[in-house]
Parts: C-alpha cells; sequence; structure tokens
C-alpha cells in the first residue's frame, strides 16, 4: 500500500502540516516527507500514532474505500461540535441539495 497519498490526504483535510504531523508522533520531518514521497515505508505503530493524530480507526487507515471513510470521519467530527439547531439546519440543507438533484 503506497501510504504517502493517504497521509497527503489527511494532512490537508485536518489542517496539519507533515512537520506538525512529525513532530506530534515523534518522528524527524524528513521521514514523513519520505513517506509522503512514496521512498520509505512506516512501522506499523507509526500508522497507529498517526490514526491516533487524526482520530481515525486503523481500519479506516487502511481502507479501500479510504475517501469516503476520512470524509465522513472528517463530516462527522465537525457535527459533533454543533448545537442542536445548527443539526436541524445542516439536516435542511441535506434534504434541499437531494430535492434539487436531477
Amino acid at each position: 500500500m503506497n501510504l504517502g497519498p493517504k497521509i497527503s490526504q489527511l494532512c490537508k483535510m485536518q489542517n496539519i502540516s507533515p512537520t506538525k504531523l512529525a513532530k506530534l508522533i515523534n518522528v524527524k520531518q524528513s521521514l514523513i516527507s519520505q513517506v509522503i514521497n512514496d521512498k520509505r515505508g512506516l512501522s506499523l505503530g507509526n500508522i497507529e500514532k498517526i490514526c491516533g493524530v487524526f482520530n481515525i480507526p486503523l481500519s479506516d487507515f487502511f481502507s479501500t474505500d479510504k475517501e469516503i471513510d476520512l470524509n465522513m470521519n472528517s463530516i462527522v467530527d465537525d457535527l459533533k461540535t454543533l448545537d442542536n439547531d445548527e443539526i436541524d439546519g445542516i439536516k435542511t440543507i441535506i434534504r434541499l441539495i437531494k430535492k434539487n438533484k436531477p
């Protein structure tokens, strides 16, 4: 599995730079750069740390439907911060989007 695109996507989705990710999991920034450029792999331990930083299960990290899983986790995390009125507003928007689909 190419880890680079997955880690790069996670960083972009969570607005975390590769340098910050390296600090958060206590590895050299050069290692993260090499992994993102598919020049090196990562130990399972470091992958678990990355999953912890991005608050995703290890199974989602290796999922073949990765983009949908990661986007859904990001959306769910955002929804958790909203109050009931804001969630009702989001539901209304979703209904309107569905209604206007061809």
